[in-house]
């Protein structure tokens, strides 16, 4: 008897000592998220209610230039930022996907790219140069036949992105986004339900070309 009071006691401050290191259920969830790829952390939110700590979210198109249209000159080979992607510390995962061309005939130059510009000089290569470092996403050359594109990438805590194209230089050459859409995976301590995870999966399904995959099988994710 004396044994299991002891074991009792041990067992009573080993409980409290947990729950003043605030270790919940939910807290632990968010832990084994930041060690998952996009599409894993997803299906492991999908496990159960509390375990439910991401989800998809599509940023407004108020904040963000769905399309956009650039003839390069003669002597421009250099890629330009063309926005930036507000930051935020609480994103697992970040997706930018649209559709795209270029001017249709001639040489492929043209280029989409996520540089990561928290560091010095960060930028998009210059036609036929070697990615940087700092371009953790990206898609070259342009198609001459309007193709859809998606970007992926993993956020990372003090990184500040920006949406950088480059058309191409020695002339005649154009490039073309339409339909661009910026979409997060993002922590959230809502708990949001299956059915409204599964809708918000739905929305984020519609690619350019009409093609709604089923399940967790998505556009964004594949």
């Amino acid at each position: 008897r004396e044994r299991s009071k002891r074991e009792m006691a041990t067992l009573a401050g080993g409980l409290g000592e947990l729950r003043e290191k605030a270790w919940s259920i939910e807290g632990l969830a968010r832990r084994v998220h930041e060690y998952l790829a996009a599409q894993d952390a997803l299906a492991f939110a999908t496990a159960s209610r509390r375990q439910r700590v991401v989800e998809l979210g599509r940023m407004d198109p108020a904040e963000w230039a769905c399309r956009g249209h650039w003839d390069g000159p003669w002597n421009r080979y250099e890629a330009f930022r063309w926005q930036s992607i507000p930051a935020n510390r609480d994103v697992h995962t970040w997706f930018v996907k649209g559709v795209w061309k270029d001017q249709g005939w001639g040489n492929l130059k043209g280029m989409v790219s996520i540089v990561d510009e928290s560091g010095i000089d960060a930028k998009a290569p210059n036609d036929y140069a070697p990615w940087p470092k700092c371009v953790v996403a990206g898609r070259e050359p342009a198609p001459h036949s309007q193709e859809a594109f998606r970007l992926t990438w993993p956020a990372v805590p003090g990184e500040s992105y920006g949406f950088w194209v480059r058309v191409g230089g020695g002339g005649g050459h154009q490039l073309s986004v339409d339909s661009c859409e910026v979409w997060s995976l993002a922590y959230t301590t809502t708990g949001e339900t299956a059915s409204r995870q599964q809708s918000i999966l739905e929305a984020a399904l519609d690619s350019p070309h009409g093609h709604r995959p089923g399940g967790l099988s998505c556009c964004l994710l594949a």
